[in-house]
């Protein structure tokens, strides 16, 4: 699992797009299929189960 701003305890993302196929363009980055946005910013990335660990009451969840 990979952050993109380093938080140590992450607020609830605000969007997770799930069971996708992502292209993170990182080193060792195989086996991403979700993203977490937080106020406009891609929060983190990584397998489903790790992102959805970002899903609070408020959070919009795609299926992809």
């Amino acid at each position: 699992m990979r952050t993109a701003d380093g938080d140590a305890q992450p607020a609830s993302a605000d969007l997770i797009l799930r069971g996708g196929v992502v292209h993170s363009l990182s080193p060792g980055g195989q086996g991403v299929t979700a993203i977490a946005v937080r106020e406009g910013r891609v929060a983190r990335i990584g397998a489903d189960r790790e992102v959805m660990a970002l899903a609070g009451a408020a959070t919009e969840v795609i299926d992809l």
